[in-house]
């Protein structure tokens, strides 16, 4: 199997309750040994400002079915399908207490991507890579209703949806996981990884139009970040290495050899909360149990 071959990276994490805003929270932090000892990048901006030609594949079966497309000119708050109009364990949230010492544990193991691809979907509502039945890896977490819970997508969100102390950072990618086949329930486990940069970016961006863009706007071709560029995060590379998708398409994301993607990475060495609230698109079902990290990750 891919994971006989490709041994995962796994580690342990610790957790602390604290009560915060009326939710019941844990702090989580990860006693690992980094495998990189002193990487230091900065944020890459996933939302490119250059122009986005034809996709690979353009399908209708990529969006959601009409009752559960969005807009998002009042930022959701018009949405009432589903659970959307509930403010009992909606998401996202705000979280002010960042630095708790931790008291319990959980764990993740993941294997290193080399020598393959995953789909990347625009389906107008985020940017998002199908990773299921690739055998990625996976979470183990103490009070869930499953023993482990498989990566089964990662959601591209930009500028983040989570807020820590009222900040709103350029970038939140989620690693959102399910219960391994095999094992009830429809309980969903989302890593939520925030991003940041050094750059100033544009006020007053309508930032949905990238998502739901259908054509091209003149603006040139699309150039994917450069290696010493600042800012330049390998991590993300995987997602932005080709021009992402454009509305109502999707397109193979390659990850060769020489640059493998290690998906560890983004929960090596953080601080994490936890929560229980919903998913963040309709229908907005209250069954996420949410562990936003506080801080971006390296």
């Amino acid at each position: 199997s891919d994971l006989a071959q490709h041994p995962p990276a796994s580690g342990v994490a610790s957790l602390r309750p604290e009560a915060h805003g009326g939710c019941a929270m844990k702090r989580w932090l990860l006693h690992l040994q980094c495998r990189y000892a002193g990487l230091t990048v900065a944020a890459a901006i996933l939302a490119s400002q250059h122009s986005l030609p034809a996709a690979e594949q353009t399908s209708s079966d990529i969006l959601p079915p009409p009752n559960l497309r969005v807009s998002f000119d009042q930022h959701g708050g018009d949405w009432t399908q589903g659970n959307c109009g509930s403010r009992n364990l909606q998401s996202p949230i705000n979280i002010n207490e960042l630095y708790v010492p931790p008291a319990g544990e959980f764990e993740y193991a993941y294997r290193i991507v080399r020598n393959e691809s995953f789909r990347l979907y625009n389906d107008g509502r985020a940017i998002y890579a199908d990773v299921a039945g690739l055998d990625f890896g996976g979470i183990s977490i103490p009070h869930a209703t499953a023993p482990w819970y498989e990566l089964k997508r990662i959601d591209i969100h930009s500028p983040a949806e989570h807020t820590f102390r009222g900040q709103r950072l350029p970038l939140e990618l989620q690693l959102v996981h399910a219960p391994k086949a095999g094992f009830s329930g429809e309980q969903l486990v989302t890593i939520s990884v925030l991003f940041n940069t050094t750059r100033e970016l544009p006020r007053n961006v309508t930032w949905p139009s990238f998502l739901q863009q259908e054509r091209s706007d003149g603006r040139g071709p699309y150039k994917r970040p450069r290696e010493f560029a600042k800012d330049f995060n390998p991590n993300l590379q995987p997602f932005v290495r080709r021009e992402p998708p454009i509305f109502d398409t999707s397109k193979d994301a390659w990850v060769g050899a020489r640059r493998p993607f290690y998906i560890e990475r983004f929960l090596e060495g953080g601080t994490f909360a936890t929560y229980r609230g919903s998913e963040t698109l309709p229908p907005c079902d209250e069954r996420v149990l949410w562990l936003p990290r506080g801080g971006a990750p390296p």
